[in-house]
């Protein structure tokens, strides 16, 4: 449970959400059957749901159609991890399971398991650009930190490793199946320490800042990882709806920092983080005819942060007297609503909505 098992060939590779393998016409038989044989072939999805539909056009031309699934399993194992950590820490050992399985989700023993931790490293030049601009162009390379050889057991089995600067880490996990196909599971982590990292970024000033959770709860203290490109500069954060409801400056020393935010409940249903980095310039002035890459220069990173309240949420629940109705037939249903969390001697007035949609219209959105 809570396990990562990626199911595509190749991390880089990149599958569309469903894909046609076959795709043929015929006629029915006297019994009204027809029946086809479908090969498959090596596919970089190495774990998936066939779906195989049929449609029957009559002399009206009106089509009937059905369809139905099965499971599809390109490998007889899969190897999986699991890492609690939103961030980890310099200097700090950082825990990691791995785990072994079959199609059906059975554990498997015996299986030789490679572990590789590897770190980003960029390198970045600013090169001219079409119009005289001057942008940043990266090149990343993982570079190989620890190599481990575990052998999986009928319970997840444990490693250990501790990351010695910050930036971005990877651990991957190797297996073979018992027909010595390969699959591979990577998860990503961040390192927060001293030092500074080159991150990669989008152009335009703009800054990297990603939350630990989708959304946050009224009372919870929200974190945020912000990616400073310029280490011991002063920030602006601000929290943002409608204007500007809370804001501060913070020093930010390192390329990796926490930033912590303590959900009110004006911040309900939502808000926006900001964080404006500022850097003085680095280089004296250019010369008059050269480009001053050494000005002053700024960094923003902007994130929309969901904040709910169960206090606030209402459970309805649409009862039908009968399960089936027929066109002509008058339909009727019981509604129910109330508050999740009803306040004490209080009743709460709710007042409702009914729509009626045909089937057919979410079938068109889906």
């Amino acid at each position: 449970r809570n396990f990562q098992f990626d199911v595509l060939e190749g991390a880089e590779q990149k599958v569309p959400p469903t894909e046609t393998l076959y795709q043929s016409e015929g006629t029915l038989n006297d019994r009204g059957v027809i029946e086809k044989e479908l090969k498959l072939v090596e596919s970089p999805v190495l774990y998936g749901r066939l779906s195989v539909e049929g449609a029957v056009r009559d002399d009206r031309g009106k089509f009937v159609a059905a369809r139905t699934t099965a499971v599809y399993t390109g490998r007889d194992r899969y190897v999986g991890l699991f890492q609690e950590d939103w961030v980890l820490e310099q200097g700090k050992a950082a825990r990691v399971r791995a785990a072994v399985v079959d199609p059906d989700g059975r554990p498997v023993a015996g299986a030789p398991i490679r572990i590789k931790v590897q770190r980003e490293q960029a390198k970045a030049a600013r090169v001219k650009d079409a119009g005289d601009a001057y942008v940043t162009r990266y090149e990343p390379e993982w570079i190989d930190e620890e190599s481990l050889q575990l052998t999986s057991a009928l319970e997840p089995v444990e490693l250990q490793f501790t990351p010695k600067q910050p930036g971005s880490y990877r651990i991957i996990a190797e297996i073979r199946d018992s027909k010595d196909r390969p699959q591979a599971t990577r998860i990503e982590r961040w390192s927060i320490g001293g030092g500074q990292v080159l991150w990669q970024t989008t152009p335009g000033n703009m800054m990297n800042v990603y939350p630990e959770k989708e959304s946050y709860q009224v009372g919870e203290t929200a974190r945020f990882l912000a990616q400073n490109p310029y280490p011991g500069a002063k920030a602006l954060i601000t929290v943002e709806r409608l204007g500007v409801m809370q804001s501060w400056v913070k020093t930010l020393q390192n390329s990796t920092e926490i930033i912590e935010v303590p959900i009110l409940p004006d911040y309900l249903p939502g808000f926006y983080l900001s964080v404006l980095v500022m850097s003085p310039r680095v280089e004296k002035a250019a010369a008059e005819d050269a480009e001053d890459l050494g000005k002053p220069t700024f960094a923003l990173g902007y994130v929309q942060v969901p904040v709910t309240d169960p206090y606030k949420e209402i459970e309805v629940k649409v009862t039908p007297q009968q399960e089936v109705y027929k066109p002509g037939d008058t339909v009727s249903v019981e509604l129910e609503a109330h508050p999740r969390h009803p306040e004490e001697g209080r009743t709460a007035s709710i007042e409702l909505a009914v729509t009626v949609l045909d089937e057919a219209v979410f079938d068109l959105l889906a």
